[in-house]
């Protein structure tokens, strides 16, 4: 990661889709990276590019389900949206426990094609189903 100009053990990351760029958060920090180049003029302040947000996010992704941005920390979520100002409603942050069958303090989180959620904390995953909001099956990962 230090090869692309990132700090290591970062907090949360995603691709955003419509411009394909990679978005990296660490602390107070986020980080924009173009077909795996830091872009110029980065890292920014968090407050910059996504007010609303706090500082040391447990994981952040691209939600399926209506393509915005889902910021958790703790037992709090909050939803992103660059196309409103402000991009953050004033009705967030919202319980974790919104998401039917997921646990607070998350280690990370990644949105996959075939229409579920992955949801990973210590050594357990929950794949949530995207179409009934819930989690579809719980598993123990095995190393």
């Amino acid at each position: 990661m230090r090869d692309l100009g990132l700090p290591s053990d970062v907090d949360a990351a995603f691709t955003w889709p419509t411009n394909k760029k990679i978005y990296v958060f660490k602390g107070t920090q986020y980080y924009r990276l173009t077909n795996m180049k830091l872009d110029p003029g980065y890292p920014k302040d968090l407050s910059e590019g996504f007010p609303g947000i706090p500082y040391y996010v447990d994981t952040a992704f691209v939600w399926s389900g209506n393509g915005k941005i889902y910021f958790f920390k703790g037992d709090k979520y909050y939803r992103f949206d660059p196309a409103k100002t402000p991009s953050v409603s004033a009705v967030y942050p919202k319980p974790v426990s919104n998401w039917v069958g997921i646990p607070d303090n998350l280690d990370a989180a990644d949105m996959y094609t075939n229409g579920f959620t992955y949801f990973f904390k210590g050594d357990k995953y929950w794949r949530f189903n995207d179409r009934s909001f819930k989690v579809f099956e719980e598993f123990i990962v095995c190393f």
